[in-house]
């Protein structure tokens, strides 16, 4: 029982494939809007950050924009526009 309860907490707040999860949540309003994190979530975002500051931000939690907009770029095979670096990278940066 116990593992499935476990389970269940990392699908309803981790689960990126899940879309009301609170990670797709926080990622679907990000840089829009506040989010306030909870739980498992802000624990990880806590010892993110943590990581983050010890390696000089080589480990950065807000990336998830930057790795869309390159997959995104090579998919399409074409290089984003300026507007939208810049736009992205004010997004990211712990």
């Amino acid at each position: 029982m116990r593992g499935r309860l476990n389970r269940r907490q990392y699908e309803r707040h981790l689960c990126e494939e899940k879309n009301d999860s609170d990670i797709s949540e926080l990622n679907r309003t990000a840089g829009s809007r506040p989010f306030e994190a909870q739980g498992y979530l802000l624990k990880i975002i806590k010892a993110s950050l943590k990581v983050s500051k010890a390696t000089d931000g080589a480990y950065d939690i807000t990336l998830l924009p930057q790795g869309q907009l390159s997959e995104n770029a090579a998919r399409a095979n074409k290089l984003p526009s300026k507007a939208r670096v810049n736009a992205v990278l004010s997004a990211v940066g712990y």
